[in-house]
């Protein structure tokens, strides 16, 4: 279960940035939601992180399956901070059982 917090709906529906939005524990499904938000190929999004394009490949194959190691988590923790309202709100969106 993906486990997002800081997104609220505020008035008209509209979702409403009021604390940093986070994911608890990142999975490949995490991972590969991520980049479709940013709306990356998994070389170009390999790069924005610094690893191996195989590397974001496995976790996106994986899926549930697979929790990077926690200097990954921090990676993926870093660019979702560090990406553009428009990306979060996305990946808000596309983020699956999001709480």
């Amino acid at each position: 279960m993906t486990h997002i917090a800081g997104w609220q709906y505020g008035e008209k529906g509209v979702m409403d940035s009021t604390a940093p939005l986070t994911v608890v524990l990142w999975t490949g499904v995490e991972a590969r939601v991520l980049r479709a938000a940013k709306r990356m190929s998994v070389r170009a999004f390999a790069e924005h992180l610094g690893v191996a394009a195989r590397t974001v490949s496995y976790w996106e194959s994986e899926g549930r399956q697979i929790t990077p190691r926690p200097d990954m988590q921090a990676i993926l923790d870093r660019a979702l901070e560090s990406a553009t309202t428009e990306v979060r709100r996305r990946f808000a969106l596309l983020a699956p059982d999001a709480e």
